[in-house]
């Protein structure tokens, strides 16, 4: 029986870079959580188009960066078995930058069968159309993989039925975080505040998957009943886009866009706000929501994708369906006024993080899979 094993994961580059999502973040935190109870982990980081260099995390060794996308050194790297020796188990994190990779894993795991392939798929853009090349490219290596993780029920199912995967080989891993990290801090209580602070917290991207203008419409209606001010934490090509939203709106002194923040200087954030608000129209996690219930935010959500995985609706949140502000602003302003309901909320939000989404429960899942596809009681 092998009770030590040997990992190659395959991610993003480290450390965390500001535009490229929560699966990056995950493959990160995942090997060394692996490293953490005692498995071997070597990563593997791919290089993006940012030019950013990356740190050897501790815990675990970063054995190199190669190039990503299509470039055919990483393929070929792949297919010959470099970084392979004396590895169990092979584990892509999906993205961009990792496809070329994995693609010359797949090809080798057909000829040769001397690779297990782990996959993780963070994200199935199966709602997009039409397809990018790189989504068509996990479309058609799903086959390949001895085990697809995903990061939800919702994602599985999404999965299953758009890339054509057989439900008994794709396993659900909540992702995961450091509770320890990710704790209470506020010292005041907020009936005992003078200015009520909101946060929101995600990418300002192209898509609009977040679903900040429906929040910046809510703000509008929640200011007639309460005095809130809301933080905006993330970095996107729309940023410009929203700031000129809220001054159209006369939100402008009402509205803090505040940028990149570290992932480790989250929780600060966290404790100066009274409410987590998150107007997503699509989720496969929502690794933010997680993280406020961690720090005993309430949360104020939709009903989104996965999100009613994680937040349950009356304990230790409120969900809304997306694009409706009218709902939003109501949501809001329930919470806001109910001191006692909100702390309530938080400390079920704390409970559940601490009994689901810890990295120990993640990385129990985690070799769970690897060790049905090792053959390993």
């Amino acid at each position: 029986m092998i009770l030590k094993l040997n990992v190659l994961m395959v991610g993003g580059l480290v450390p965390w870079h500001p535009e490229a999502g929560g699966g990056q973040l995950v493959a990160y935190k995942l090997s060394e959580a692996l490293a953490s109870a005692g498995h071997s982990v070597d990563y593997l980081r791919m290089s993006s188009d940012t030019g950013q260099e990356g740190e050897s995390p501790p815990g675990f060794t970063d054995i190199a960066q190669m190039a990503g996308r299509w470039w055919p050194s990483a393929f070929l790297q792949a297919l010959k078995g470099d970084h392979l020796e004396g590895h169990h188990i092979i584990h892509v994190h999906a993205g961009s930058g990792t496809l070329a990779y994995y693609l010359g894993c797949a090809v080798r795991r057909y000829v040769k069968r001397d690779v297990k392939l782990a996959l993780t798929i963070h994200s199935p853009k199966v709602h997009a159309f039409p397809r990018s090349v790189d989504e068509v490219g996990w479309m058609l290596g799903c086959g390949a993989a001895d085990v697809v993780l995903a990061v939800s029920e919702f994602s599985s199912r999404d999965i299953a039925r758009c890339y054509g995967v057989n439900r008994a080989k794709i396993e659900v891993v909540y992702n995961g975080l450091n509770t320890e990290l990710f704790l209470p801090l506020r010292t005041q209580e907020p009936s005992r505040r003078d200015v009520l602070t909101l946060i929101f917290c995600g990418r300002l991207n192209g898509t609009r998957q977040k679903g900040l203008e429906v929040l910046l419409d809510a703000m509008s209606l929640v200011l007639q009943q309460h005095d809130v001010v809301l933080n905006v934490i993330g970095v996107g090509p729309r940023m410009e886009e929203y700031k000129t939203h809220a001054n159209r709106l006369k939100l402008d002194h009402r509205v803090r866009f505040l940028g990149f923040i570290e992932h480790g200087r989250l929780p600060q954030y966290y404790a100066r706000a009274d409410l987590l608000v998150l107007p997503s129209r699509r989720e496969s996690f929502g690794l933010v929501v997680a993280e406020a219930m961690a720090c005993g935010l309430p949360v104020v959500a939709t009903t989104a994708g996965a999100i009613p995985e994680i937040v349950e609706d009356g304990v230790t949140g409120v969900l809304v369906p997306p694009d409706d502000p009218e709902a939003l602003a109501s949501a809001i302003a329930a919470l806001l006024d109910d001191p006692e309901l909100m702390r309530s909320m938080g400390v079920n939000g704390r409970e559940k993080v601490v009994s689901h989404f810890t990295w120990e429960k993640v990385v129990e899942r985690v070799i769970r899979g690897y060790r049905g596809i090792l053959g390993i009681e």
